[in-house]
């Protein structure tokens, strides 16, 4: 859904996310996920032991948590502190 945005909405987003990673920032909002109940059944409403709960975190939220983990692995190999049996 992101790459269906203007680019000029993914050029604001790439300068929040770099002003957050220089600041080590993290939006507190998209900590907070949103829980809701899916239906285990195919039809009908369901009694409460019939549902699961998921959680739905933002989209912004799992895109900066990328880029982290990216970044992170990246310093993490040129640092050379991942064995090579792990690679």
């Amino acid at each position: 859904m992101i790459k269906l945005l203007p680019p000029a909405y993914a050029h604001c987003l790439a300068t929040c996310f770099n002003v957050w990673l220089r600041e080590c920032r993290f939006p507190d909002f998209w900590k907070v996920a949103r829980i809701v109940t899916l239906n285990k059944l195919k039809a009908g409403i369901p009694k409460p032991d019939q549902t699961r709960p998921i959680s739905l975190l933002p989209t912004h939220s799992k895109l900066f948590e990328k880029i982290i983990l990216e970044k992170t692995k990246s310093w993490a190999e040129s640092n050379q502190l991942i064995p090579v049996e792990q690679s």
